[in-house]
């Protein structure tokens, strides 16, 4: 049950600052105080550092921790721009970075999870159905395998993010068990590459 997303989240994380970087020179029609905006979609353009920071954090697909500290190599990237288009170089590269923050998490199956509290992820694996026959007691053993494994080794981790690897497993967890109709229901999709789930039933006599 490896996290196998965390290299293609990274680069996600990453591009808005490398996009910005590689590109912020080129002649694009704008107006107002920051024209390398123009690029970017409207509703970010709009917002300014601190908000973009805010969006980046709500839709974070690393934990806590890390996002902080992508935040913080953002606001380092920029110290070496003119301090009058500082403000402005920090704006892009954030923007950005949401932008490849919002696109990972509509077309990646994996991700689901992170949108939604790890308690409700657990209930929707105990309550609705699943691809297999599995009874509560094997329902409630395969979480058990998550928390006392994967989680546990988590556990010297902050409270937020050992949220955030709780609301990844157990979201994974049901996009990869739960039946084509409750996903469907839910506006799910089954990742191409589910970690292979079992319960640990007694050895038949």
């Amino acid at each position: 049950m490896r996290w196998t997303h965390g290299n293609v989240a990274l680069t996600v994380l990453a591009s808005g600052t490398i996009a910005f970087f590689s590109g912020r020179w080129s002649a694009r029609p704008s107006r107002g105080d920051c024209p390398e905006m123009a690029g970017v979609d409207a509703a970010l353009a709009s917002l300014d550092e601190r908000a973009l920071e805010a969006r980046l954090r709500e839709g974070a697909l690393l934990p806590p921790s890390t996002t902080e500290k992508h935040i913080a190599a953002l606001r380092a990237a920029v110290e070496g721009v003119d301090p009058e288009r500082r403000a402005c170089s920090h704006r892009v590269a954030l923007a950005r970075a949401v932008k490849g923050q919002d696109v990972a998490r509509r077309t990646t199956p994996s991700l689901w999870g992170l949108s939604h509290p790890s308690e409700e992820l657990r209930g929707l694996f105990l309550a609705e159905p699943l691809t297999r026959g599995w009874s509560k007691a094997d329902r409630l053993d395969v979480l058990a395998q998550l928390d006392e494994t994967t989680i546990a080794r988590l556990a010297d981790t902050s409270a937020a993010d050992l949220e955030h690897w709780r609301r990844h497993y157990y979201g994974l967890l049901v996009a990869c068990e739960l039946a084509d109709g409750a996903l469907q229901r839910l506006g799910a999709a089954r990742p191409p590459d589910c970690p292979r789930f079992a319960p640990r039933r007694p050895a038949a006599p």
